[in-house]
């Protein structure tokens, strides 16, 4: 019963999923970590539906690289993937070439990672033995999660710095061209002719020659 109501539910979600894409269609790396984190919450359905049999039940919790699959697809498939996509489709992140590299790197790890935890897995339960090399291969592919994580926020704070530049120079123009600051510039130039230019430019501070 829990397992038609939880399907339910994630129909509902899904539901409202696809109609965000069709009112709000998402483009690049954030369509594509969508789709992946859509697929992931799909074969998270799938997986439980199957708990109902005794013989699954008990291969799904005896057998950890069953238990740690299943944690990564849900936690780095389905809500990291996701709220990554709406990051992305918000302009909270930007795609810079640094971030597109994160992106690329942090998907690779995520599928290669799933792929010989539950190939494994079915190995351990089929009585096959273990792949070669399972644990060198596995700390490699998850050694790109924490490359992508520094790529990602190097993009995150190269884009927060150019920000503030951008900022920056815009309050500087606007207090170039505000008429307060034209008129109290006017008028020191005016009233100080002979100095008053050097200061401005950001000279070193000299004694003003009163002209009166």
């Amino acid at each position: 019963m829990a397992v038609l109501i939880q399907g339910l539910a994630y129909f509902w979600i899904l539901k409202s999923v696809f109609g965000l894409f069709k009112t709000d269609p998402l483009r690049g790396f954030a369509r594509l970590l969508m789709i992946i984190a859509i697929a992931s919450l799909l074969a998270k359905v799938i997986l439980q539906a199957l708990l109902v049999f005794p013989s699954v039940a008990v291969i799904s919790y005896s057998i950890r690289m069953y238990v740690i699959g299943f944690l990564h697809l849900v936690l780095l498939g389905a809500m990291s993937m996701g709220v990554s996509a709406v990051a992305i489709a918000k302009g909270w992140i930007d795609e810079r070439p640094t971030s597109k590299l994160g992106w690329i790197f942090l998907i690779a790890g995520f599928v290669i990672t799933e792929i010989l935890l539950f190939l494994q897995g079915t190995l351990i339960w089929l009585k096959m033995g273990f792949l070669p090399e399972y644990n060198f291969w596995l700390f490699l592919a998850s050694c790109l999660f924490p490359v992508s994580l520094a790529l990602l926020l190097t993009g995150l704070l190269s884009n927060e710095f150019s920000n503030k530049a951008i900022s920056n120079t815009k309050i500087q123009i606007q207090q170039r061209t505000n008429p307060k600051t034209m008129k109290k510039n006017t008028d020191l130039v005016t009233r100080y002719p002979g100095d008053t230019l050097d200061f401005m430019w950001g000279r070193k501070w000299r004694k003003l020659k009163l002209h009166y």
